[in-house]
């Protein structure tokens, strides 16, 4: 362990700081029975997480999460391999070509329109009926956590965008968001003519960039062709008000912080393959490899990054809430750990195997992880309450951050570290306590301003 912590100084602060919780954890419980088999993949999860054919060839949005377990009283309960069999199904979903129109159904504005990073222009008054058809992407750079800026290994920015179901334009900021709010974020680098177009989900686009929340003259003239890296899928459904937060990645995206041997000569789209090897040597002398450091800078290019990947399957081994609540009762074998990290990666291995067809680029992604809340009744300020992935992070998005956040005060960080839940007021912005809080930080500044002219985006919004 003392090994693992000096590797984790090196890569980020946060993870140091994620480390030495999670050491004095294993410490102070492994003699009251901490499971010996926690760092091992699981062999006593009997589930098998399958995958259905019929997402492929008859691609429809997932509306709710199944339930095919049974809980203590023999009612039926969602296990976890339901919850992302749920995600992986819309994901697929937004990814297929809609027959009407022969495009990704997440091209369609009228479904989902696009989030608009400055200032000054409605999101929900976009009049073009496709992505395909509008004049510029509305992009942002900075927003791999904290206004964190990154760039790939040809030097250029990160670019992402924002896309949300409609029936949010309508919504109003009391209450419940609508049941079935859909929003993705996504992040895109610049392909460049060598890179395999096939294995990207891709669109080519005029952007109009935005720093922070303000637009840039900067932005590229040219038609870029933009490759898709990594993104979140965040959905609610009648049962679950506080939304699924999923994370996918694309293989070639980053390596993990503590590489797989077999891979370390491959390059990385954010990760040179020199400085894989330096991380897996525990070499971090290099300045050229400073793994997860991001700084803000407003430029559209500048020096390549090197990320990885703190916690696979979005999940710390040693968090003791995966075997244990709060107050110190053993959940039953399987832990919570083994039965996330199992379910992630059976499927993972169905994507990869899987007869794609046209969505052949698919078989290159990967799910990060998932988190959701167990009773929907309790805040997710209750650590005890959140299930799946409770590290979860996309390497993209939460670059900066993939470990605890000072401003959280929490053993673990995670998506609703910064994204609020507080039963019946997902759509309320909530401003008891140090800071305005709310789940979903684009809702509130659709419309850009209030009756009143005020601007609705909160200075806690660590990302959009």
């Amino acid at each position: 362990m003392k090994k693992l912590m000096e590797k984790q100084m090196k890569i980020t602060p946060y993870v140091m700081l994620v480390s030495y919780v999670a050491t004095s954890i294993v410490t102070s419980v492994s003699a009251a029975g901490m499971p010996a088999e926690m760092d091992g993949y699981p062999s006593t999860v009997n589930e098998q997480c399958q995958f259905n054919p019929e997402w492929i060839t008859s691609p429809s949005l997932a509306t709710e999460v199944a339930k095919s377990g049974k809980d203590d009283a023999g009612k039926p309960e969602s296990t976890f391999c339901d919850f992302y069999q749920f995600s992986l199904q819309s994901f697929i979903y937004l990814m297929s070509t809609d027959p009407k129109t022969n495009e990704p159904y997440f091209y369609s504005l009228s479904d989902y329109p696009m989030y608009r990073y400055d200032d000054t222009n409605d999101s929900c008054l976009e009049t073009s009926p496709s992505l395909k058809n509008i004049g510029m992407l509305s992009a942002s750079i900075n927003q791999a956590a904290d206004n964190a800026t990154i760039y790939d290994q040809q030097n250029n920015v990160v670019y992402y965008s924002v896309q949300f179901s409609q029936p949010l334009c309508q919504a109003q900021p009391v209450g419940n968001l609508p049941a079935e709010t859909l929003e993705l974020k996504m992040a895109w680098k610049v392909l460049q003519p060598n890179d395999p177009i096939d294995q990207y989900i891709h669109i080519k686009k005029k952007l109009n960039v935005t720093v922070a929340t303000t637009p840039v003259s900067s932005s590229p003239t040219e038609e870029l062709t933009l490759g898709l890296m990594g993104l979140h899928l965040v959905q609610s459904t009648p049962a679950h008000p506080e939304m699924i937060w999923t994370t996918f990645e694309h293989v070639e995206s980053v390596p993990d912080c503590y590489p797989n041997p077999k891979r370390l000569d491959i390059d990385y789209a954010f990760a040179k393959k020199e400085c894989v090897v330096k991380m897996f040597e525990a070499d971090f002398d290099s300045p050229n490899c400073a793994f997860n450091h991001a700084p803000f800078q407003p430029e559209q290019h500048g020096k390549s990054s090197a990320i990885c990947r703190v916690y696979p399957q979005g999940s710390d081994v040693t968090n003791v809430l995966y075997y244990q609540n709060s107050q110190g009762e053993h959940y039953p074998s399987p832990s919570k750990y083994q039965q996330n990290i199992s379910a992630i990666k059976q499927l993972n291995r169905h994507i990869e195997t899987q007869a794609w067809g046209r969505l052949s680029a698919l078989q290159y992604f990967i799910i990060g992880g998932s988190i959701w809340q167990n009773d929907i009744n309790v805040d997710s300020d209750v650590e005890d309450n959140l299930r799946g992935s409770l590290e979860n992070a996309n390497t993209l998005l939460e670059t900066t951050v993939q470990g605890p956040l000072p401003v959280t005060n929490k053993q673990t960080v995670n998506c609703f570290g910064c994204h609020y839940y507080a039963p019946n007021q997902t759509a309320t912005i909530i401003t008891s306590g140090d800071y305005p809080r709310k789940l979903s930080h684009i809702f509130s500044s659709l419309h850009k301003t209030s009756a009143n002219g005020e601007n609705l985006i909160t200075p806690h919004d660590f990302s959009q």
